[in-house]
């Protein structure tokens, strides 16, 4: 059964989820889904996939955000790999601090990012080595003195990891929200086994992000709904 009406109207004729606000989503144009009354928890993801991505399709236990501004206008980002900005829209992400980067030159980069920009400001977070970490290798923060909406804490070392800091960041979850790295997943059951370990580490009312450097066939794609559908 899905209800038309707000989450707030759900709560008040169910009086199932007291307290959850999730952020709402910044894709305007997309349909998301409303809340069924047999969620165990609610939750949304980030896709942060630069490539093709498809509208992704919830159950109704999940909303979703693409950040991509080649497929969402709303967004742009800011690279470290090529110290440019992509799209122009009024929310950023910044990709990605380091504490193997020159504090200098990514304190820069944030600038580029965020200065003058009211909207939202996400920052994923790479977990390496360097001199900013108490004990290497670590996540590291670096606001710059902007309001930093989410912190995302990468869980792979390399475009090819899935997330092999998934253990680290259980240790201390509080660095920022976890983003698997999907690009090497690609069958059904190991999408189910690896988006599944993560969405299940979350709280209701929470968040978590999905990585790509490369597009997201429509296959995959319905691979990871099912994967977060199975998270309730």
């Amino acid at each position: 059964m899905r209800l038309k009406s707000s989450l707030m109207s759900l709560v008040a004729a169910a009086g199932m989820v007291a307290g959850l606000v999730l952020a709402p989503p910044s894709n305007a144009a997309a349909r998301q889904p409303s809340i069924p009354l047999s969620c165990a928890k609610t939750f949304s993801v980030t896709f942060i996939v630069y490539g093709t991505l498809s509208q992704p399709s919830s159950g109704g236990c999940w909303n979703y955000e693409r950040v991509n501004p080649s497929q969402n206008s709303s967004w742009a980002i800011g690279h470290w790999t090529c110290a440019c900005l992509t799209g122009s829209g009024p929310n950023r992400v910044y990709d990605d601090t380091s504490p193997a980067h020159d504090l200098g030159t990514e304190n820069f980069y944030i600038d580029n990012t965020f200065y003058g920009q009211s909207g939202l400001k996400y920052e994923y977070m790479a977990r390496r080595s360097g001199s900013r970490c108490s004990s290497s290798p670590c996540w590291v923060q670096d606001s710059h003195g902007y309001a930093i909406t989410r912190y995302y804490a990468e869980l792979y070392s390399s475009d090819t990891d899935i997330d092999s800091y998934f253990s680290a960041w259980q240790a201390n979850p509080s660095i920022g929200r976890p983003t698997i790295n999907v690009n090497s997943l690609n069958d059904q059951t190991s999408i189910q086994t690896y988006v599944s370990q993560i969405c299940q580490a979350i709280g209701g009312g929470t968040y978590m992000s999905i990585y790509a450097d490369q597009a997201i066939s429509s296959a995959k794609l319905g691979w990871i709904d099912s994967a977060l559908d199975s998270c309730n």
